[in-house]
């Protein structure tokens, strides 16, 4: 199983990453610390396989969406009309 904890305490904030049932990390942050809050959760979804997933879909369809884009510019409008 993969998942992200959040343990929101008064003062400091802890994420923790478990990817495959590992952990991957458990990080103490600072609650004043946005930028640092900001990038530890950034980080641990980027590793999330689910995320990794997702962006590669999204980086195919684009692709495609592309293609097909082209396709349509040189059948709706010949040369002589762009």
């Amino acid at each position: 199983m993969n998942i992200i904890a959040i343990d929101i305490g008064n003062t400091n904030i802890t994420i923790g990453l478990y990817l495959k049932d590992e952990e991957q990390f458990i990080k103490s942050i600072p609650g004043q610390s946005q930028k640092e809050l900001t990038s530890t959760l950034l980080s641990a979804w980027e590793k999330n396989p689910r995320h990794q997933k997702l962006q590669r879909k999204k980086t195919q369809r684009c692709n495609r969406c592309q293609q097909r884009k082209a396709q349509l510019d040189k059948t709706c409008w010949p040369d002589s009309q762009r």
